[in-house]
């Protein structure tokens, strides 16, 4: 039959050119993928933060993880949609492989009344939100009925999923469901039947319904060595072996690298990027994933080695290369070898410098004997970290202590000094006039301040940003903002927030008052990403672009070509003058432009 023919038929039918075999293509938009607009199944199309479009595009340096994001509406029900990254390449053949090019579908499923703006829980009642960065978008399943989220369990004898809402506690729940293993105070470990909690490790089929948002995040890594210049190739989604769409995916890498993070005041000074780290390396070395307790009966984020060494590296390649490391004391006490296997898994991670930080060995010890037995043990671990090459140790005091128990603990502090030690902790914005000359690192709760990072520096001491917010909302952007332009710009030295994973309950979004202040989910093999610990890497990138347009602005300065020093002068007033809550992709856009003004020949 003549297809013009076929469609004149259709049309006075009302019959769908499906019914003639032939595929409507799905509606492709090309959106921001850190947006602080939420893409749910029914959002507008209007209300989408991008268009309709055939073209993806992308800039990054060498090395550099860069983000990209479709939203996929059908007219009719797709199923079992396949999306598949070609390889990308410049005109002269020089090939960025697929291989780079990661593809997670957007999971959108319930959390506690307050997602997406804030990380206290309203209520008990939960609401729709995206996050999850999924390959098997059927490991959650929400339950729209119910609002509440089922999470597909594997055991010997099958897959089985089990709900978690308000009742999911430890107690509730049938131990089966909610850890590998368990252990009771005067009991020891007990072997419960085992489970597999884990994403596929490739993008699986997705279904779709009709006229329905279903996002795509994709992030290419640019290789350290790739060539400068323009590469092409496509994103091809398909159906029952039919190509549905083919969308052209163009990247640009830029002819130079990034540096390291730098403060804004100092651009000799190292901006540490870093995080709180709960993970506790499990003697027994199986570690849980909803939870599980430590022999000694108190509850545990425990870790087996192999997920501690996906995490860590999930941490590194995220831009976190010095995360403070949660360590409670009295694990370590009487087994160095456990910290020793610590320091051996962060060591392959990559992450290097200072250690930060061990709890409870600072506390607000005041008689002689005490402090001299505190000293004996902070020598020890220094000791042992002095194997692994490491030559400073912050040690952590009492978390936000205010008032007479923060100065009680001024000797504890000037003991640890004493040996050549360092001291941090949480803290809050009065703490300098208390503390201000013997803490050498406060990790400052709220909002930034210029002024006082500048009183923490004329003592010799570092401000970091912390609670700016905690961990835990789903809105990527907010944790773009807050901890990338804007805190390097009030001259601060780094950041920690709270925190990289609650395993403890971190798949149950309303189990306390405090929603789950994670970025990440814990699997039985490795982590689930989410779209804010996205946003929370773009803020580091962003301070790396910072960085190295100051270090460009000093080459300039410090050479004879009159028309850089021009340009440099130009571009130190924009950064000066950087309006930090304007549109962040414009503001990278203009240091990038500035970057190639002060590296090209002109």
């Amino acid at each position: 039959m003549n297809m013009n023919l076929m469609l004149l038929l259709a049309g006075v039918l009302g019959v769908s050119s499906v019914a003639f075999g032939q595929t409507v293509p799905p509606e492709v938009y090309v959106t921001r993928p850190v947006s602080d607009v939420m893409i749910l199944p029914d959002t507008a199309p209007k209300d989408l933060p991008g268009n309709q479009s055939n073209v993806i595009r992308l800039v990054a340096t060498p090395g550099e993880y860069e983000p990209a994001s479709i939203v996929v509406r059908p007219e009719s029900d797709i199923q079992a949609l396949r999306l598949v990254a070609s390889d990308l390449k410049r005109n002269d053949g020089t090939t960025v492989v697929s291989n780079h090019i990661d593809i997670k579908a957007v999971k959108c499923w319930y959390q506690a009344k307050g997602a997406w703006k804030t990380n206290v829980r309203m209520s008990y009642q939960q609401v729709l939100v995206p996050e999850l960065l999924l390959n098997d978008d059927t490991l959650v399943r929400p339950n729209h009925e119910l609002k509440q989220n089922d999470l597909r369990l594997t055991y010997a004898s099958g897959e089985k999923y089990v709900r978690f809402d308000y009742k999911a506690e430890l107690d509730d729940l049938d131990p089966h469901n909610l850890a590998i293993y368990y252990s009771a105070p005067g009991i020891g470990p007990q072997v419960r039947e085992n489970f597999i909690f884990k994403d596929s490790p490739i993008l699986l089929p997705v279904d779709i319904p009709a006229g329905t948002n279903k996002q795509f995040w994709i992030t290419v890594h640019v290789p350290p060595r790739a060539p400068p210049g323009d590469y092409a190739g496509y994103l091809e989604l398909s159906s029952s072996g039919k190509t549905l769409r083919r969308l052209d995916l163009k990247l640009t890498v830029l002819p130079f690298t990034l540096a390291p993070p730098k403060t804004y005041y100092d651009p000799s000074r190292d901006f540490t990027s870093s995080i709180y780290y709960r993970g506790e390396l499990d003697i027994h070395d199986r570690g849980a994933v909803f939870g599980c307790f430590r022999d000694d009966g108190r509850m545990s984020d425990g870790k087996s080695r192999r997920q501690m060494k996906v995490e860590l590296d999930n941490l590194y390649r995220h831009g976190v290369t010095r995360p403070f490391f949660c360590v409670p004391y009295d694990l370590i006490a009487n087994d160095k070898q456990h910290f020793r296997d610590l320091l051996q898994i962060r060591a392959e991670a990559g992450i290097t410098g200072p250690f930060y930080i061990v709890f409870d060995l600072l506390r607000d010890q005041q008689e002689e004997t005490a402090l001299k037995t505190m000293q004996k043990n902070a020598n020890e671990l220094m000791a042992i970290t002095e194997e692994f090459g490491i030559t400073e140790f912050y040690f952590y005091a009492i978390d936000e202590a205010t008032g007479e128990l923060l100065l009680a603990q001024r000797a504890a502090w000037e003991a640890i000094h004493d040996i050549g030690g360092k001291v941090c902790v949480a803290g809050y914005r009065d703490s300098f006039e208390s503390v201000g000359d013997v803490l050498d690192l406060l990790v400052c709760h709220g909002p930034t301040d210029r002024m006082l990072a500048r009183k923490w520096h004329s003592a010799g001491h570092q401000i970091w940003s912390y609670a700016n917010p905690q961990g835990g909302i789903e809105n990527p952007l907010i944790y773009r903002r807050n901890y990338g332009f804007q805190l390097w710009k009030d001259e601060y030295d780094g950041a920690a927030t709270y925190c990289y994973q609650v395993q403890t309950g971190s798949w149950n979004d309303i189990n306390d008052i405090m929603r789950d202040l994670s970025f990440a989910y814990p699997t039985s093999n490795g982590v689930v990403d989410t779209i804010a610990w996205e946003g929370y890497r773009e803020a580091i990138d962003d301070i790396r672009y910072g960085s190295t347009l100051k270090l460009e602005i000093e080459n300039a300065k410090s050479g004879t070509d009159v028309l850089k020093h021009r340009i440099a002068d130009e571009a130190e007033r924009f950064l000066e003058n950087l309006d930090t809550s304007a549109d962040l992709d414009t503001t990278r856009s203009a240091v990038i432009g500035y970057i190639l003004k002060l590296t090209q020949s002109l």
